[in-house]
């Protein structure tokens, strides 16, 4: 597979394009992992209590507004209108901020009292490396 980028604005943009698209995926395997604390099944953060709730609605509108951002994308091209890219750029932009909020909640409410052997597993550490993927996605495509 050759892809051609003729253009220095476009390959950045295509390199912010990339890194959304491995945002989305890290999201959805932060959302669809089981295990946030490793061997607690508990940790996992839709079981129903107020802070869990928030975290689900946190995520999933993070993963809304990610996929937003990508229709949005492929409905209008990519165009030389600034306008356009600012918008896919803000949409990512709240993504990020969406998924730290949801990763906030759960890392203050989630057993504040855990023993020292208790460590995150890969779904949280998923969501923040989803967050920080998202932050830049939304830098990278708005600013160029």
């Amino acid at each position: 597979m050759h892809i051609h980028v003729n253009n220095p604005k476009r390959a950045i943009t295509f390199l912010g394009y990339i890194i959304a698209i491995l945002a989305l995926v890290f999201g959805f395997g932060n959302i669809y992992s089981f295990y946030w604390i490793k061997d607690s099944v508990n940790s996992y953060p839709f079981f129903g209590w107020n802070w869990q709730v928030s975290v689900k609605a946190y995520l999933c509108i993070g993963i809304i507004m990610s996929i937003l951002g990508f229709i949005t994308e492929r409905f209008f091209g990519l165009s030389d209108e600034k306008a356009i890219q600012c918008a896919v750029g803000g949409m990512w932009f709240s993504a990020f901020l969406c998924t730290m909020v949801a990763l906030s909640i759960y890392t203050v409410n989630q057993k504040p009292d855990r023993a020292a052997g208790e460590r995150y597993s890969y779904g949280y550490s998923f969501g923040w490396v989803s967050c920080i993927l998202h932050f830049a996605a939304s830098v990278i495509y708005a600013a160029s």
